[in-house]
């Protein structure tokens, strides 16, 4: 398929029933541009593919909109029958390397097609984050809408190349399709040891939210897992040890793992992740106990 030549980035996890977990994900075209596509897989036996999309179900923008070089899935909800689709998409500058800012797109038919719902950000700059709001993560708490997102406001060196600092954001709205620039809180900024926080996957069990966040690392610009834990989902306590997935015996997964998503199903938790290259071998899972 032309428009999924290499990747499979970001994989964004939905259960549409006890017996399909459907997960939406970017491919890259031959120009490296990114559309969302999607597998249905077996959740009884989630390495056994039940369908795959055969062309995007959501493409790139307009010329000139904030997602008209790429868009990359991050987070979809479930609200009043409507699935939100919240993704980020690049806009190529000269004197930066991208600009990143995070959309949504709504789905009327269990997800088999999208609309985007506006063609400006839902996710927009704002003072806090001047370059990059991206890899937002949202849930329903109740009756407000809380997203979770990488935010960039610097560039810094890392290996001879200029890359986005990029540290762990809050917002939250009454609206799904609306987060209020004036609502940002900040969560976490990276240690010495990193120089980016990014694609937080929170959950909210028995009365505390967890956190999964991707740590890029500074010696060797490839990602690890991180961890950490709230009791109003702004300030966090971090325990990147708490989660631990098993070292790797294949070498699609040997150096890097990030951008995870959990789910439980059918009495397992399931991480699906990226490996090496930033999902440029696609994505896998794992069986995690704790």
């Amino acid at each position: 398929m032309e428009w999924a030549q290499t990747h499979a980035m970001n994989p964004t996890v939905d259960v549409l029933s006890e017996n399909i977990i459907r997960v939406y994900f970017s491919s890259l075209d031959s120009s490296k541009v990114g559309r969302i596509g999607y597998v249905d897989l077996n959740a009884k036996n989630p390495s056994e593919v039940i369908n795959i999309s055969d062309k995007p179900i959501l493409d790139i923008g307009l010329d000139g909109t904030f997602d008209d070089n790429g868009v990359v899935p991050s987070s979809i909800i479930t609200h009043k029958g409507i699935k939100y689709l919240y993704y980020f998409g690049f806009q190529m500058v000269k004197k930066v390397r991208f600009l990143i800012y995070s959309g949504v797109a709504v789905s009327t038919d269990n997800g088999n097609t999208f609309k985007r719902h506006s063609d400006v950000p839902v996710l927009d700059r704002n003072k806090t984050d001047k370059y990059i709001c991206s890899l937002p993560h949202v849930i329903q708490d109740n009756n407000v809408f809380k997203v979770w997102y990488s935010g960039v406001n610097e560039w810094t060196q890392v290996k001879g190349k200029t890359l986005p600092l990029g540290n762990i954001r809050f917002a939250e709205s009454s609206d799904p399709t609306m987060f209020a620039a004036s609502n940002i809180k900040k969560c976490l900024e990276p240690l010495k040891d990193e120089f980016s926080l990014s694609r937080a996957f929170v959950y909210k069990r028995n009365d505390t939210y967890h956190m999964l966040f991707s740590r890029r690392m500074r010696e060797t610009d490839k990602y690890k897992l991180g961890y950490a834990q709230s009791q109003e989902g702004i300030q966090w306590n971090r325990n990147d040890n708490y989660l631990k997935i098993s070292d790797s015996t294949s070498k699609w997964d040997d150096q890097m793992i990030c951008y995870t998503s959990l789910i439980q199903i059918n009495g397992q938790h399931l991480l699906f992740y990226n490996g090496n290259g930033f999902g440029e071998t696609g994505f896998g899972y794992a069986v995690v106990k704790y």
